[in-house]
Formats: C-alpha cells, sequence, structure tokens
C-alpha cells in the first residue's frame, strides 16, 4: 500500500493500525463493555470537544476511574510496542488480540516497514 501511493507522488506515508479486540478486553476488564459504541462515540469527539468534556461524558456512563483510564488508554504513546505494552497493561494483560499485534508488528520488522505504521489506540479508526 505505502509503495503504491508513494509511486504515485503521495509523500509521508503512515498507517494507523488498532485492534478492536484489545479495546474490548480493555473495557471487558473495567467491567463496562455492554457501553462500547457510546465510549467509541465520545472518544471520538475528542479533538472536536478536548479532554475535560470527554471525560465528563465519559464519566456520565461510568465513574471518575474509569473515565481516567479510558483517557490513559487513548491517550498512550510512545514507539508501537511501548503503547501496546501499555494498553496491553491497562487491559488486565496480554490476551490473544494483543498477541496478534505482535505477530503483525514482527511482519512490518522483517518486511522492514515498522516506521510507516502507528500503533493506533484509538480503536475507532482502523482495525487488524
Amino acid at each position: 500500500m505505502h509503495a503504491s501511493l508513494a509511486a504515485i507522488g503521495v509523500p509521508d506515508i503512515h498507517i494507523h493500525l488498532s485492534h478492536r479486540g484489545i479495546f474490548n478486553k480493555f473495557l471487558s476488564h473495567l467491567e463496562i463493555q455492554e457501553n462500547s459504541a457510546e465510549i467509541l462515540r465520545i472518544v471520538d469527539k475528542l479533538a472536536k470537544i478536548g479532554e475535560e468534556k470527554v471525560k465528563e461524558q465519559l464519566i456520565e456512563i461510568s465513574d471518575d476511574s474509569k473515565a481516567e483510564k479510558i483517557l490513559q488508554y487513548i491517550s498512550a504513546s510512545g514507539s508501537f510496542l511501548e503503547i501496546l505494552d501499555k494498553i496491553e497493561t491497562l487491559s488486565g494483560g496480554p490476551g490473544e488480540s494483543s498477541e496478534r499485534m505482535r505477530i503483525i508488528h514482527g511482519m512490518m520488522v522483517d518486511c522492514g516497514i515498522e516506521d510507516l505504521f502507528i500503533s493506533e489506540n484509538n480503536t475507532a479508526l482502523e482495525e487488524a
């Protein structure tokens, strides 16, 4: 995909990669998985309404502690593996979905394209 876009003159391509399964495990760990769709709608507003308003809306459907953990999850930063480690910890530990992401990352490294991918912890974007 990157090579094709570069060939037609689209520079600086980065592909965002996430896995809904990790997010679902995270919500399950917090015992709020039944609010998954609403939580995704709220966190999608982050850039538009800001962190404080997002937190207020999350508190309305959960509590302060869980809202803070959701914000930690969606704002994790670092390298692909650092982000994966952080969200894996917030999700209660390793699981099938996070292992799948590690395998995908290994394939990207093997192909020499790992720098083109960004681990995206806002799961409303791309899914693996």
